[in-house]
């Protein structure tokens, strides 16, 4: 655990985030072999099913990695977290980690 920097981070919370990755409009992840990420929620996916899956990087998740284009371009944000009501509309916020600290970004 020392060795982590997103405790507050479990298994569920990141199969989430799998998740809206590949079954977005505009996926940023595939998933191989059914296209879509299954996880275990999923009453008829085996345990062999789920760690059969396979992910790569779109084309589109390669554009966000190199910073060409930010991944709020391809996903609809909506919700509330921690008091703040996040949505796809400007200003929105990003995490810096050389200055270790939330920053608001604008158009």
């Amino acid at each position: 655990m020392t060795l982590e920097t997103a405790l507050f981070i479990g298994d569920w919370g990141t199969y989430r985030h799998i998740q809206d990755l590949c079954n977005a409009g505009q996926p940023l992840l595939h998933c191989m072999p059914h296209g879509e990420f299954r996880w275990p929620p999923d009453a008829a996916l085996s345990t062999e099913e789920f760690r059969q899956q396979e992910l790569s990087v779109t084309e589109d998740g390669r554009r966000v990695l190199s910073k060409e284009i930010d991944a709020s371009a391809f996903r609809h944000i909506d919700f509330w977290l921690g008091g703040v009501h996040l949505t796809n509309r400007r200003p929105s916020w990003r995490w810096n980690d050389l200055a270790g600290r939330i920053e608001v970004v604008e158009g």
